[in-house]
This record gives structure tokens, C-alpha cells and sequence, in this order.
């Protein structure tokens, strides 16, 4: 029986059994090094632009509307959150005044004048601009956010005093006082009825944490990492246009949900340090919102990029 020539020798310089040499398209390498040099490009612009632009006022607006956001997403969650409650050292009018003459206000309000009271906002502008005033930056600060998860015993009961004095000076009818008095009573009696030691401290005092949105808080260079990858893959401005419109403000909401269920966490941790919020803020929703930073642009490739050439 004849048998196969597997000899790979044995073709050799025959006509037509001469190698071949497939070659590459450049085209898919050049556009993938097209996107790195332009990803990095970008990032850095970004990145070294925000550097620069942290003390501006557009900065200031821009935390403040983190900030405020957020404690609007803790208001529904927990029994209230509060914005700038902290009292200034100067009066509202001084401090009025002397933040119009920084910005540059032609027309300044007279130093010691009556006026409205300051707004969350214009007090966080006259601590920020201070601040850059000072030679500090605003790097280094933000908005400040009181939040209270759950009210504690001492707060319910000094609550419940203050308004059965509101209703007296009001001349409340008897059996409205007599219910107050009695809902009163039993708040102090489940107070002295605690047992001494940390679980008591707990039970009395306020769920409650307060922080301060700094240019970290704003998630900055994680976005700054997206709105990188849309510009710099290769496709048309309006798909580009698209991705942007989506994608950031569903990171903005993600990194409000961020924000809120640390400020949560933190509330209810009674970890020497909170080493539970630190250990969630430091890793695991750092790692998080990349995740959620590199699915939002997969899926804009996915459902935008690849379906409008389809």
C-alpha cells in the first residue's frame, strides 16, 4: 500500500509550494495606539486642569452641589442632614460684605448692616474664599455635612421637653399637655432603666457623623478617567456626545449613592477610628465606582459604538 510523503521536506522548491506570508492591517494597531496616546493625553489635561482650576469659584459651586445633593439623599434616608450649620466668627453681615469685596462685587454690602441671613451657600463660599485668602487651599476643605442616622434618647427627650413648653406657652388644652407629659415620662423612665457601661452611651447619644466634601469627594478624577476613554475612541462626535450626556450624570448619582451609605456607615460605627467606614471608604468603593466607571463605557461601546455602525 502506497503511503502519505509527510516529509515537509519533500515539497520544497517545487513551483507553487513556496511559504506564505500573511500580512498584518495596520489599521486596528495604529487605532489602538491612536486610543492609548490620546487616553493619556486626556487624562492628563484633565486631570493637571483641575489642578489648577480647585480654588476657582466654578470648583466651589460644583462641591457645594455634591455636597448639598448628598444631603438630600440623607434627608430621606436617615431623620435629617444639615449643610453649613456651623456659626461663622463674624456676624452674617460682616461676612456678606467681605465675601462681596473678594468677588469683586461692584456694590458691597455695609460692614455691620442688617440683612438677610447668609444661605448655606454664601457661607461656604465666604469659609472657601477665606480660606484661599489665607494662602490654604480649597484642596484641603469642602462643604461640611451634619447628618443624624437616628436621634438618641437625650436628643428625643430634650425635644419632647422643649415642645411641652412650646404648648403651655401656647395654652394648650389639658389633655394634649397630659399626653406630652405622659410620652415625656416614658422616655425618661426607658432612659434610667439603661444599663451603665457603652451599650447606655450608645443608646443616649445621636447616630450621627459629620464630613466635609473635599475635590476627592467629587469623584473628579474618576470621571476624568471616563470622559478620557469616550473622547479618545474612535467614533463619531455625536456617539461621543451620547456617551457623555449618559454616562456622567449616572456616575454623578452612583458617586452620590457613594457618598450617602458612607456617611450611613459611618453613623452607626462604633469602631475605635470607624475602621468599617474607613476601611470602605479607603477600598472597597474606591474600587467600586472603577467598576461602575469601566461598565458605563463598555456598555456606551456595546449598545452605542457597535449598534450605530450595525
Amino acid at each position: 500500500m502506497a503511503q502519505d510523503n509527510l516529509d515537509p521536506a519533500a515539497g520544497e522548491g517545487m513551483p507553487g509550494n513556496e511559504p506564505r506570508i500573511e500580512a498584518r492591517d495596520p489599521v486596528p494597531r495604529r487605532r489602538t495606539i491612536s486610543f492609548v496616546v490620546l487616553f493619556v493625553v486626556y487624562v492628563l489635561s484633565l486631570l493637571i486642569g483641575y489642578r489648577y482650576s480647585v480654588n476657582t469659584e466654578t470648583n466651589m459651586w460644583y462641591l457645594f452641589q455634591v455636597a448639598n445633593h448628598t444631603k438630600m439623599v440623607l434627608d430621606r434616608v436617615g431623620h435629617h442632614a444639615e449643610i453649613e450649620s456651623r456659626p461663622l466668627d463674624v456676624t452674617d453681615s460682616l461676612a456678606r460684605s467681605t465675601l462681596a469685596k473678594w468677588r469683586g462685587a461692584v456694590e458691597a454690602a455695609a460692614e455691620g448692616g442688617e440683612s438677610a441671613a447668609l444661605s448655606p451657600y454664601e457661607r461656604w463660599l465666604y469659609q472657601a474664599h477665606r480660606t484661599v485668602k489665607a494662602g490654604g487651599s480649597v484642596q484641603e476643605r469642602g462643604p461640611f455635612v451634619y447628618f443624624v442616622a437616628e436621634e438618641g434618647l437625650t436628643a428625643r427627650i430634650n425635644r419632647a421637653n422643649q415642645y411641652l413648653v412650646d404648648r403651655r406657652a401656647a395654652r394648650a388644652d389639658k389633655g394634649e399637655l397630659e399626653s406630652i407629659e405622659a410620652h415625656l415620662k416614658n422616655l425618661r423612665a426607658e432612659g434610667e432603666s439603661l444599663p451603665p457601661g457603652a451599650a447606655r452611651n450608645h443608646a443616649l447619644r445621636d447616630r450621627s457623623f459629620g464630613f466635609v466634601v473635599v475635590p476627592d469627594c467629587g469623584a473628579i478624577p474618576s470621571l476624568s478617567i471616563f470622559v478620557a476613554a469616550v473622547l479618545a475612541f474612535p467614533t463619531a462626535w455625536f456617539r461621543r456626545a451620547i456617551g457623555l450626556a449618559v454616562g456622567l450624570p449616572f456616575l454623578y448619582a452612583v458617586n452620590l449613592g457613594r457618598l450617602s451609605s458612607l456617611a450611613y456607615l459611618a453613623a452607626y460605627d462604633v469602631t475605635p477610628g470607624r475602621k468599617w467606614f474607613t476601611f470602605c471608604h479607603e477600598y472597597v468603593w474606591q474600587g467600586i465606582f472603577i467598576v461602575f466607571v469601566v461598565g458605563v463605557w463598555l456598555t456606551w461601546i456595546e449598545f452605542v459604538v457597535k449598534r450605530g455602525k450595525a
